[in-house]
């Protein structure tokens, strides 16, 4: 419910000492700008978990160009909410059905990419481990960081009470690429979904789940 009711704040003309005061430490923060002037691009890889929106008031408050890889909602409502209020702090939409040229163009032009993997892809997917279950997991963070060559950071909204959070940034992940494609993503997308797991475990209550995610695969 918190999750929600921050999400439908207005944040137009939102400044950074705003944001620092619902973000109260970013974790990690120097492993942001070491991949910032590495010039290829990154790839924020975050489960529905905590106010995950925060990454995205955090980023452009501190001069980077960011852009949300972003499924439509059934609401239009809530729909429009979400994306005028990520457009008012400076994060531009890419929508999920947007070809993957779109999404390849930003990161080679260095920018970073916001991306929520945790849910079940039918299509264009690895099958994986997540809590002791095989699952049908999105590849496209890893094909991304294989094909573009940016780098794939781990990024967590800790909520530490009432307007309080806390930003937890892992170290840069960046594909081999003398490896396969196939079998290279499939060991990112492991991974990735491994931290998640790990974070998970570590704060159950922060993971916002309304998805069926262990579908037949």
């Amino acid at each position: 419910g918190r999750t929600v009711c921050i999400l439908g704040e207005p944040t137009t003309g939102l400044h950074l000492a705003e944001i620092d005061k619902l973000l109260h430490k970013f974790d990690g923060a120097e492993y942001v700008e070491e991949v910032a002037k590495r010039g290829k691009g990154c790839l924020f890889a975050t489960p529905h978990f905590g106010n995950w929106e925060l990454i995205g008031f955090w980023l452009p408050a501190n001069g980077y160009k960011t852009n949300f890889l972003a499924g439509r909602q059934t609401n239009p409502y809530i729909d429009k909410m979400l994306n005028d209020n990520r457009r008012s702090v400076g994060v531009n939409i890419i929508s999920t059905g947007a070809s993957a040229r779109q999404v390849i163009r930003v990161l080679r032009r260095g920018e970073f990419l916001g991306i929520v993997p945790d849910q079940h892809s039918a299509i264009g997917h690895e099958v994986v481990e997540f809590f002791g279950r095989k699952v049908a997991a999105h590849r496209g963070t890893a094909l991304f960081a294989y094909r573009t060559g940016a780098a794939i950071l781990p990024t967590f909204i800790i909520r530490k009470g009432p307007g309080h959070h806390e930003g937890l940034v892992d170290p840069p992940i960046y594909a081999d690429t003398s490896r396969p494609e196939k079998e290279e993503t499939q060991r990112l997308t492991q991974l990735i979904m491994s931290r998640f797991e790990e974070v998970i475990r570590e704060y159950p209550e922060l993971w916002m789940w309304t998805h069926k995610r262990w579908k037949p695969i």
